[in-house]
């Protein structure tokens, strides 16, 4: 990500539980009557800050990257409801803390904001909505061809892609990507490029540039630190190190480096186990760092690779 976002004091996790009971039983034969149990419905409890809702320890558990949430305000009078006031996307996910930015949400919503996760029969009620910025506030209007504003949260489509970066050659591509390198709203258009280019240089140089703005604090760091995380599985063998590189410098989660600790690349799997480390150094985490490592180092087969995480292991 990985600009620090401070500690904030939120609500807590809320699990609403219908449940059927027994039916009678006869004394000589005992029946019981199952009535359906309806699934639990879990309400995540938040605060908003500078237009971001952050959800508290505990209760981000089941949360993933990109997953809808609608928005919820307290109940209605004399209910236990609560209304719909938007929707929003989670951006990113630490083992502490997630962050939900909004698409949609009521001009007038109040305090405070809690979500619950996204179903078809929600899309009428948020149709009402307007749509809005990442940010919050009314969405801007849009822009000249040459330099289109992002679309919110769920929107994009590769149509707001520019035609630099879509066509022409792969070295006009790559000096399109260094022109919108400080472009804030063109993090979609550039994670776009890195995805889809079929050109593996034009690839690379797309991952740069997200690795740059990321560092730099230029647009969404969450869609950035996302994107790092593709890099990781899905890029050249150079790329996948930069981006476990960049995870480590940046993140605040353990989550992705773990899982490439048994790559098959002995240089990725470095990367990774590093990158265990460095979080955990900077975050408070470093037990949890310590016995992911150990872990590994137990199945290690690379000498060098062991050496490393011996090294990494007496340092936590």
């Amino acid at each position: 990500m990985r600009s620090y976002v401070p500690p904030v004091l939120v609500g807590s996790l809320f699990v609403l539980l219908a449940c059927g009971g027994f039916g009678d039983t006869k004394t000589e034969e005992p029946v019981v009557v199952e009535t359906p149990v309806a699934p639990a419905v879990t309400v995540w409890e938040m605060t908003r800050q500078d237009g971001q809702a952050l959800v508290k320890a505990g209760a981000v558990q089941g949360l993933a990257v990109d997953a809808p949430l609608v928005l919820l305000g307290p109940p209605l009078a004399g209910t236990e409801n609560r209304q719909i006031v938007g929707s929003g996307k989670v951006v990113e996910v630490w083992p502490d803390l997630a962050r939900v930015a909004p698409d949609r949400i009521k001009k007038d919503a109040p305090e405070p904001v809690a979500a619950r996760p996204y179903t078809p029969e929600d899309q009428a009620a948020l149709d009402l909505i307007p749509v809005i910025g990442a940010k919050g506030g009314n969405r801007p209007a849009a822009a000249a061809a040459t330099t289109p504003v992002a679309a919110p949260a769920g929107e994009f489509t590769v149509e707001q892609v520019p035609d630099a970066l879509k066509s022409g050659t792969a070295e006009s591509r790559m000096d399109a990507l260094v022109r919108y390198e400080t472009d804030a709203s063109m993090t979609n258009a550039i994670v776009w490029v890195l995805k889809n280019d079929s050109d593996s240089d034009v690839q690379f140089k797309a991952w740069r540039v997200v690795r740059a703005r990321w560092k730099r604090g230029t647009g969404s760091p969450g869609d950035h630190e996302a994107a790092a995380g593709w890099v990781a599985t899905n890029g050249g063998d150079d790329a996948r190190v930069e981006a476990l590189q960049a995870i480590g410098e940046r993140s605040r989660s353990l989550s992705v480096p773990s899982k490439h600790l048994a790559d098959p690349l002995q240089s990725v799997r470095v990367a990774a186990a590093e990158a265990v480390f460095d979080i955990g150094s900077r975050i408070g985490k470093r037990s949890e760092a310590k016995k992911l490592l150990q872990d590994r180092r137990d199945l290690e087969s690379a000498g060098p690779v062991r050496k490393k995480l011996a090294d990494w292991i007496d340092q936590l």
